[in-house]
């Protein structure tokens, strides 16, 4: 039998924050990409280091393009894809800038001692969001 490889090119288009929890130190972003068709993947994680957080999302999201365009014919995988990230060493500074923003506005969040601006804070944090 023969196995067809393809290649995927997935170009991220936007990445926002979905949800956030100050209590667990989590954040939800739904990240909008191109693989061909249009699409938005939720991703959930605790809010640490911009790099490797990244790192993780883009990892995550390979991986699931990867299973998304995998076929089995029922025994065995009948075509499999090689997943690129369109520009990806622009692609990863920028998810780093994205998320060293959220980390610093939750870092901000978690310290803030009044009440004044608060509800302003949570506000810009829902906000946050970039465009590739």
């Amino acid at each position: 039998m023969e196995q067809n490889i393809q290649t995927v090119i997935v170009k991220l288009k936007k990445a926002r924050v979905a949800n956030f929890s100050t209590a667990e130190n989590t954040v939800s972003i739904a990240v909008a990409i191109n693989d061909g068709k249009d699409k938005e993947h939720n991703w959930k994680a605790r809010i640490t280091e911009p790099r490797l957080m990244a790192a993780k999302l883009l990892t995550e999201l390979i991986a699931l393009e990867e299973s998304e365009h995998a076929e089995f014919d029922g025994e065995v995988m009948a075509n499999s894809s090689t997943v690129l990230l369109h520009e990806s060493a622009r692609t990863e500074t920028a998810l780093v800038d994205f998320f060293q923003t959220i980390y610093s506005k939750a870092r901000k969040l978690k310290n803030a001692t009044k009440s004044d601006g608060y509800l302003n804070m949570v506000a810009d944090l829902r906000r946050t969001e970039m465009i590739f």
